[in-house]
């Protein structure tokens, strides 16, 4: 096995899911295909328990027998070629939208410009709450609470998550039903690494208007800006919620 193989192993093997939760490693395997177009290559690169390849590979790489013999992954990708590790990480960040639902399924994986990219590829005037930085990835920041410049009207991204799915201690997948609600509660803001690897999250999209109003405002201090500030933490829980306001301090 060359570089390319061992590395993308490891990190199959810690990310995968169990061939319990048959519709995500489906769905992997089926965006693979469309990425690698090559299906011949395609039984080359992507072992599962049912191929006699899977435990030859599997076991040249498993250090702690204790974790092996209860632990696998569901999917062992062993790319030939930087496209292909391409692919794998293009497909690990995946993003369903139901429009007539209004909700997402996103990976843990997704950052946030792909999250919204995606669901503006849909439609216009649906969108989710989250931040404004495009690179930050999702799983961290919905696990955080994920406040963004819908979060006056709408509240955090946490407070618009609807379901999940995470790997507990022992490897079992659960959703929203089987954690409980308290589980749900506490990865909604109290860092999802804490309680479970985070699979996927499930959120409401929201309605939008196709337009926005955007405007700044400056003034420095000889022109009273403290003042501005001051009046303005008098009158926000008075002022409509349609209406944002971020403060920027340079020197």
């Amino acid at each position: 096995f060359n570089k390319l193989t061992i590395f993308f192993f490891l990190s199959i093997c810690l990310i995968s899911y169990s061939l319990a939760y048959k519709s995500t490693h489906d769905d992997f395997v089926e965006c693979l295909s469309h990425k690698i177009m090559n299906s011949a290559l395609i039984s080359q690169v992507i072992h599962t328990p049912k191929n006699s390849s899977y435990s030859t590979i599997y076991n040249s790489f498993s250090e702690n027998q204790r974790i092996t013999s209860d632990y696998k992954p569901s999917i062992i990708f062993t790319p030939n070629d930087e496209s292909q590790i391409q692919a794998a990480i293009h497909c690990s960040k995946l993003l369903s939208v139901d429009i007539e639902k209004k909700t997402a399924w996103i990976q843990a994986g997704a950052t946030l410009g792909e999250v919204y990219y995606r669901i503006a590829e849909r439609s216009k005037k649906l969108a989710v709450v989250a931040g404004v930085c495009p690179t930050v990835g999702v799983g961290g920041h919905f696990s955080g609470g994920g406040y963004g410049m819908m979060s006056r009207k709408f509240g955090t991204a946490a407070d618009n998550i609807i379901d999940a799915k995470l790997i507990d201690a022992n490897g079992r997948i659960h959703d929203r039903e089987s954690m409980g609600e308290d589980h749900f509660w506490a990865i909604r803001g109290g860092g999802g690494t804490s309680f479970g690897l985070i699979i996927s999250w499930k959120v409401k999209l929201l309605d939008i208007p196709e337009k926005v109003t955007v405007f700044n405002v400056t003034r420095t201090l000889e022109q009273n800006a403290t003042q501005l500030v001051y009046k303005w933490q008098h009158i926000a829980d008075k002022v409509d919620d349609n209406l944002l306001l971020r403060l920027f301090l340079r020197s």
